[in-house]
């Protein structure tokens, strides 16, 4: 019999899938569990192993936000700030300086939320100006409460390179300016990318120092793993400083610390792959550095089909109340067809933003045409978000072998979208239960930093529909998802949906040993509320403990005991 390094017991153990909780224990060796079983099974692992007993605390599988943009969030989970209630844009520049005095130091002042909708009575419009006076001598950038556009200074403008007589064709009318041709400070669409990727402007030092931070919070949430999906439209190339500051941290002292990134750049219009090959090859497993093995990994492509309900931007199977009437598909069926098909053929799963119903259907059938094309190939092709979905089209998503990625937390944070969709699209948004119901594969992840990336909040979310204080935000409450298939979206559906559920996301002998230990069983809580205050005080990344609470807090819960 193997020797063990690590045995974790606990009462309440969730595997990551099902709806039952067991008690035993958790054998780890190395990197990896050699065992799970009950107490008497495990217990003869027990010689020289450190034995860890967390008493009726849960143990879950390391959790995995499959749907992420780590650029912009390692600076909202640093010194960022939220605008969400921002009443004028007097009050975010205001805002602003407040965070500069707070961070001096900080190389980058950095925000989301603010919705211009809300500022339609207020006389000064944003612009560079407004915080030019709160610094000129480091960027700010504010983004929208969707990450669809940016108001940046003008020492961000630098940065990004973007000034007059220097605008590139593909992002005029996406770069606002003045009668003078002067870049105004908003950035719309894909020219908002370059305020989404400043990490990769900044020094190094800084940048490294950045994401250092931002991770440890991760760490604390308990997040081992996640998926990086782009936000690009066109090419990848921005994205690729993405992948070398992940390689530093990975290669540092630190990198036993630093959560597992599972990447998908930008698909792009044109279907030349040339640089993703690149990309894809660098961490192939004859050639990649061993300190980066199970850490980083290019496994698929992302690209979109439409944009956000709240600007009209979403592909609709019904028009808008408002203008204008519809969204525009960023790809015609056919080219999307043609891209889809020819990315499956060579070897890349394929994940799609899709919020309105139009552009769901649109995604489907370019999935359906590649299955007629190139065979089951299967790959995980996924649609995101799914904020609207016809009924016809929620069992298409099994017969296509599509999962559906969603984000919960999104279903909180629509607000006055009765005024711009109809009544029946209204009534439908969100159907978390319907896509269930029809049997899709159903994964969760949050699409941070739109919503925070504490798994708690979206597992609030997928169980109420409801706000933080106990609002229900969407009709239809029977759309909720139970707490177990929220559980399960978040760790063995999440694995699935990127293709390494031979990995992780499981607790069984021969995944790596990634794991939580949370204060509260979530899976009996009488009030939901207390699954918002649930705290992470353990967790483990490839059976190193890297973080416990008993380090920081002078009164650690009773029930662990070593």
């Amino acid at each position: 019999m193997s020797s063990a390094d690590t045995i974790i017991y606990s009462t309440k153990i969730y595997p990551g899938f099902g709806d039952a909780l067991i008690s035993g224990g958790i054998v780890i060796k190395g990197d990896y569990i050699l065992a799970v079983g009950s107490r008497e099974e495990i217990d003869c692992y027990s010689r020289d192993a450190e034995i860890i007993d967390y008493g009726n605390l849960p143990v879950v599988p390391g959790f995995i936000d499959s749907h992420q943009h780590y650029p912009m969030n390692i600076l909202m989970e640093t010194t960022g700030f939220e605008l969400y209630d921002a009443p004028s844009p007097e009050f975010c520049a205001e805002a602003a300086r407040k965070a500069l005095a707070a961070h001096p130091d900080a190389p980058v002042i950095y925000a989301m939320g603010w919705q211009l909708n809300n500022w339609e009575a207020c006389d000064i419009k944003p612009n560079r100006h407004m915080l030019d006076e709160v610094t000129s001598e480091k960027p700010i950038c504010l983004g929208s409460d969707d990450g669809w556009t940016f108001w940046v200074n003008s020492k961000a403008l630098e940065f990004m390179d973007f000034r007059k007589g220097n605008i590139p064709d593909d992002l005029k009318g996406l770069i606002q300016v003045d009668k003078d041709g002067e870049p105004t400070g908003i950035l719309n669409g894909n020219a908002a990318s370059k305020a989404f990727y400043i990490i990769n402007y900044l020094p190094q030092k800084d940048s490294e120092k950045i994401a250092k931070a931002a991770f440890s919070k991760y760490i604390e949430y308990g997040v081992t793993s996640f998926g990086e999906v782009s936000n690009e439209f066109n090419k990848c190339d921005r994205e690729i400083g993405t992948f070398d500051l992940m390689e530093r941290l990975y290669s540092g002292k630190d990198g036993g610390k630093i959560p597992r990134m599972f990447y998908y750049p930008c698909i792009g219009r044109d279907g030349d792959f040339t640089t993703v090959d690149k990309l894809r090859n660098r961490y192939l497993p004859d050639v990649i550095d061993p300190a980066l093995k199970d850490k980083i990994e290019l496994r698929g492509l992302k690209g979109y089909i439409d944009g956000v309900m709240s600007l009209n931007t979403s592909v609709m199977l019904c028009d808008y109340l408002t203008e204008p009437k519809n969204g525009i598909p960023i790809y015609t069926q056919e080219a999307l067809n043609t891209l889809v098909a020819k990315a499956n053929a060579e070897g890349y799963a394929v994940r799609i933003h899709a919020t309105g119903d139009g552009g769901v259907r649109m995604c489907l059938d370019a999935y359906e045409y590649s299955i007629q094309q190139n065979g089951r190939h299967g790959l995980r092709n996924c649609i995101e978000h799914i904020e609207s979905c016809s009924e016809e089209d929620r069992k298409r998503f099994k017969e296509l072998d599509v999962i559906a990625a969603i984000n919960p937390g999104h279903a909180i944070l629509e607000e006055n979208l009765e005024n711009i969709i109809s009544e029946k699209t209204f009534y439908n948004l969100h159907p978390f239960r319907g896509l269930l119901d029809q049997g899709a594969v159903v994964s969760l992840s949050t699409d941070a930093p739109i919503v925070t990336c504490n798994p708690m909040f979206t597992i609030y979310a997928a169980v109420t529909r409801c706000d933080e204080n106990g609002k229900l935000m969407l009709p239809k409450p029977n759309e909720t998802m139970t707490i177990w298939e929220a559980l399960e979206g978040y760790m063995a559906r999440s694995a699935y949906t990127m293709g390494v559920e031979d990995r992780i996301g499981i607790l069984e002998a021969g995944k790596l040993a990634d794991i939580a230990v949370l204060d509260t069983d979530i899976t009996s809580v009488k009030n939901p509320e207390e699954i918002l205050h649930t705290k992470v005080i353990a967790t483990y990344l490839s059976g190193k403990n890297i973080f416990n609470v008993k380090k920081n807090n002078p009164s650690p819960p009773d029930q662990i005991t070593v």
